[in-house]
């Protein structure tokens, strides 16, 4: 019996390595990407940097150093959650296909709350007439995810701000039962347990067991946003980039297919 179960699992073991290795190399593919299309930018800049100083001149290379920017089709469009509105915009365009590749279901409901019901209110408008994949980490890891953001903060501080103040009138009674820093990631991890039950009437939502070390929305092959986070408990920081590069959005949509076929 041993010798005849020996060979599927090192088949599993197998598959499990190539699936990994898939998504690093087309990860690897969308950095390097990236990193050309900035490249391509700084060299610009400096050429422009180097023009003569006259007027006429440095009018018109101000002028060339914009439509250059304008026309690359990979930008730069700030950090979480700032970058809300940005999304928000991308998925506005979907006529067909919406695929999101993040950590929890209610993205920004804590950080940007206002941004993040309007982030929601499209997700359920698009869904009523377009095909939308969303793959998430499972229960029990997003609530890690928010220990690692929440559990060392104090509650006291955090009640004082405008943040907690917008999601207290939002999450109703539960919100005021919390007593500890603890409470509140309880609750925070209860909200998004009801919104995948609810994004899952009108969407498909499957949930990952393993880590999500980068955040997708891509919209009809078209135009995406790609999140990189950085969860340093002393120094959480995540910047996104926007892009409309055909061969960066396959890479991207690679690594969503990877994940969506390995996730329940």
């Amino acid at each position: 019996m041993d010798a005849q179960h020996a060979v599927p699992r090192r088949d599993r073991r197998r598959r499990s390595r190539a699936q990994l290795l898939e998504r690093w190399a087309a990860l690897l593919l969308a950095v390097v990407s990236l990193g050309v299309a900035f490249y391509a930018l700084r060299i610009a800049l400096r050429t422009d940097a180097a023009i003569s100083s006259t007027s006429d001149i440095v009018t018109k290379a101000s002028k060339n150093t914009e439509q250059i920017a304008q026309s690359l089709s990979t930008s730069y469009i700030g950090k979480f959650p700032d970058t809300l509105p940005k999304i928000i915009g991308a998925l506005q365009e979907a006529e067909n296909e919406i695929l999101v590749l993040c950590d929890v279901p209610g993205y920004g409901i804590f950080s940007k709350h206002d941004p993040y019901l309007d982030y929601e209110s499209i997700l359920r408008k698009k869904a009523q007439h377009v095909t939308i994949k969303i793959a998430v980490l499972g229960s029990t890891r997003r609530k890690q995810i928010l220990n690692l953001q929440f559990g060392s903060q104090n509650l006291d501080i955090l009640r004082k701000t405008d943040k907690y103040e917008a999601f207290r009138k939002w999450g109703g009674p539960d919100v005021d039962k919390i007593k500890t820093i603890s409470d509140f990631v309880n609750v925070m991890a209860g909200a998004h347990d009801r919104i995948v039950a609810e994004f899952l009437q009108t969407m498909k939502v499957r949930q990952y067991n393993g880590d999500i070390p980068v955040y997708l929305w891509l919209i009809d092959d078209k135009v995406a946003v790609l999140s990189i986070p950085n969860l340093e408990r002393k120094n959480p920081v995540e910047n996104a980039f926007l892009t409309r590069d055909p061969r960066l959005i396959a890479q991207l949509a690679n690594i969503f297919n990877s994940y969506w076929s390995s996730a329940k």
